[in-house]
């Protein structure tokens, strides 16, 4: 998975490829979010008391939640609800080949100021007026869906999603609305072979196939299908990597991305009631306007209230939802069956889900989770952890407060990538007494770590964690693994 144009390839050692084969190469270029230009949606937000009914409506906790506790009069408290709203809809193919023509019309009427920069393209796609149009021109991402799609678009291929964003301070304040799509994200999944005391000599490797190309549900093959006749030699540190198939995901389990919201239907329903309720005609979204402002006695730039837009209470409808398909395949599929060596037939099973792995060297990983269990029922997801420490120049040291029942705390790598742990230790709130519970480990793909939390700590405990992961490079893990060593309080756990 990678993002991309041509410094993708300059850094991952294809300079030398033949030419032949760097033209059949595509790397894709999904950015987390792209601007999706609405203007129809965009005038029933800003020009009516209503919202557009070509979306569907639910409700997410805002990022100023405790705003919701004051008076329903205060700006603050019609904010909040007003960036409580994530509308959402498909993205038709018919749509998305005219994403430029629509973007033109957008830019149309930003020129004509009907609608201004700052006011519909949303603060979380970190674009403006200044660096928008540079940076559409430079987004592969419409391409790369067009191709994916070509032959088949399930409705909920493509999402695109609009809210409001509330902000800042001082002059860096944000008040604004937009719409966004939110491409897939693009894995390969692998199977890798690893000797674990000598070579191996692979004769043959049996799969069953799915042929087809168009995107589709993952299903069983049924065209048996074997490699070409020759030994492959596997040397002790070394890995051969299968590739299976590609996949094009959306993460159900990151919080932050806003497709999440969309099965959280407790938050969801007890929002509305809450706005339901509101003894208000119109609910306003305003937001100090450091444009243009004038000076007061104190030379001190003044912020001027201004209205964005406002909704009427009968306008936030009860909370809708969709069915959504987190992972769709596309291209040919193939399942591992059977390796042959020295003439026997080894059965292998099936692959795990988690088994993802990068190609080349993109430079893109996604770092650990964390993980908290109280001794009774199934661990529960705390957060990512290491977050960016993507090599070791750039490792971290990051401290989580533990919650007070949790009896032990495990460390799971679920992507495609190394994590290596330096040290993990226990701090006391109260006493502040540090532990050291474990150093140098290195968590594989589809593997976790489990660490108990010495009955002294619990209650108050602060996990200290020192480490950085990398990106699965396959020649690189066994001999870093090799040295790997953990204290008893550690032990391991794999799915």
């Amino acid at each position: 998975m990678g993002k991309g144009g041509e410094g993708d390839i300059a850094g991952s050692g294809l300079q030398q490829a033949p030419l032949a084969a760097l033209k059949k190469l595509r790397i894709y270029a999904g950015e987390e979010k792209i601007i999706w230009p609405d203007v129809p949606s965009l005038r029933a937000v800003f020009k009516t008391q209503d919202w557009p009914s070509d979306y569907k409506l639910t409700y997410a906790k805002p990022a100023l939640s405790d705003d919701l506790k004051k008076p329903q009069a205060s700006q603050d408290f019609q904010n909040a609800v007003i960036s409580c709203v994530l509308l959402h809809a498909p993205v038709p193919a018919s749509s998305l080949m005219n994403y430029w023509d629509s973007m033109a019309e957008l830019e149309t009427t930003l020129a004509k100021r009907e609608f201004r920069h700052q006011d519909v393209l949303n603060a979380i796609l970190g674009a403006d007026e200044s660096n928008y149009n540079s940076s559409l021109v430079q987004n592969k991402s419409i391409d790369a869906m067009l191709y994916f799609g070509d032959k088949n678009w399930p409705d909920d291929f493509l999402l695109s999603f609009g809210n409001a964003v509330q902000g800042g301070c001082g002059d860096e304040e944000t008040y604004n609305f937009g719409f966004y799509a939110l491409p897939r994200r693009l894995f390969t999944l692998v199977a890798v072979i690893e000797p674990r005391h000598k070579d191996l000599q692979i004769e043959k490797i049996s799969y069953l196939a799915d042929t087809a190309e168009q995107l589709r549900l993952l299903r069983q093959g049924a065209e048996p299908q074997s490699s070409p006749s020759g030994v492959i030699t596997v040397k002790k540190g070394e890995m051969a990597v299968i590739p299976l198939r590609i996949e094009l995901r959306y993460d159900l389990e990151d919080a932050d991305l806003p497709i999440v919201s969309l099965f959280d239907s407790n938050t969801a329903n007890a929002l509305h009631k809450r706005i339901a309720n509101a003894a208000l005609p119109l609910i306003k979204f305003t937001g100090r306007d450091s444009v243009g402002a004038a000076e007061n006695a104190d030379g001190l730039a003044k912020n001027p209230v201004r209205t964005i837009f406002s909704k009427s209470v009968a306008s936030f409808r009860p909370p809708e939802t969709r069915k959504i398909n987190r992972t769709y395949v596309f291209g040919p599929a193939y399942e591992l069956k059977a390796i042959t060596i020295k003439g026997n037939s080894v059965i292998v099973r099936s692959a795990p889900a988690a088994a993802v792995a990068f190609l080349g060297q993109t430079g893109i990983g996604s770092c650990p989770f964390l993980y908290v269990s109280d001794g009774v029922g199934d661990p529960s997801r705390v957060k990512r952890v290491l977050v960016g420490a993507s090599r070791k120049e750039l490792g971290r040291i990051e401290e989580i407060p533990l919650p007070p029942e949790a009896r032990s705390f495990f460390i799971s790598e679920q992507e495609p990538e190394v994590t290596f742990i330096e040290t993990v230790a226990l701090r006391d709130a109260q006493s502040g007494e540090e532990r050291v519970v474990a150093s140098n480990l290195a968590i594989r793909p589809g593997r976790s770590r489990e660490f108990q939390i010495p009955e002294a700590f619990q209650g108050r405990a602060i996990l200290k964690l020192r480490g950085y992961y990398t990106p699965l490079r396959f020649d690189e893990i066994a001999a870093r693994e090799d040295g790997a060593k953990a204290l008893p309080a550690q032990m391991e756990s794999s799915d």
